[in-house]
């Protein structure tokens, strides 16, 4: 996978997170990172962390959502298959697969989970295509698109804090859904602070309060989820898993681009 060549003064940064475990792999291999022991690891699965580098900050889900002005309730989307209709055409509104470790996983779970022509399919409806998810969700939120695909961290916000009319769809093939890695990183100038900081991130009092201001998942399981959320378990979460991740990066992203475009 290619890794931004932009120029980062080290003296600024103390702690890492990414969407993204290729990337935190990537940083690892470049020795941009160092190793990391959190006594709160215990807390976390095995599948939310690679003990020693990184733990799972939290997560997020990647969810179609609704204008609930425009779109009546016969007429929502029953299954993923349904975005496919062609009365959403050029009514979608989501991100490109460039934009980071999110929209991979959410094109990942079109590519691999819903059929081998998905991605064609979903091409041919011809969505709009934000720089992130936060403008993709005030398209839907405004009615310049009645129904986008993006993450609950940029949905959450805008329809509980700011009561947007949004409502997201949790669909019966499943959810597409990533960790968030946190690390430390190497050479940095206060290693000590940096690591009580991380420490107290992973805490239950730190991920009680992330989780209901951002709407976001914690793994641990001590964690509730956000008031009007329901537990992750509930939504099918899908992740391909991190050797998959890294594995097929570059070949999605190029996939998907020549499809969809940047």
């Amino acid at each position: 996978m290619s890794v931004s060549t932009r120029k980062v003064d080290p003296a600024t940064i103390e702690v890492l997170r990414n969407a993204f475990v290729a990337l935190a792999q990537e940083m690892i291999n470049r020795k941009w990172v160092r190793l990391w022991s959190s006594p709160l690891g215990p807390k976390y699965p095995a599948t939310a962390k690679h003990e020693g580098w990184w733990y799972a900050a939290s997560g997020s889900l990647m969810y179609p959502i609704y204008n609930t002005q425009l779109v009546q309730a016969k007429d929502l989307p029953q299954t993923w298959a349904d975005l496919l209709d062609p009365r959403w055409r050029g009514k979608i509104a989501t991100s490109p697969i460039t934009i980071g470790g999110t929209a991979w996983v959410q094109y990942d779970f079109m590519a691999t989970q819903l059929g081998a022509d998905y991605l064609k399919g979903f091409a041919a409806q011809m969505p709009k295509l934000f720089p992130s998810y936060d403008p993709a969700v005030l398209s839907v939120a405004r009615g310049e698109t009645m129904l986008g695909i993006v993450s609950a961290l940029n949905e959450y916000s805008a329809r509980t804090h700011q009561g947007a009319p949004v409502m997201p769809l949790y669909l019966p093939e499943g959810t597409p859904y990533t960790d968030y890695p946190m690390m430390l990183t190497a050479n940095a100038p206060h290693p000590n602070a940096g690591e009580l900081f991380a420490n107290w991130y992973l805490s239950k009092t730190a991920q009680t309060q992330l989780v209901n201001v951002r709407g976001a998942y914690s793994v641990r399981d001590d964690v509730a989820p956000a008031q009007g959320n329901p537990a992750l378990a509930d939504t099918k979460p899908w992740n391909p898993g991190d050797a998959a991740i890294v594995r097929d990066h570059d070949a999605l992203v190029k996939k998907v681009s020549e499809m969809l475009g940047r």
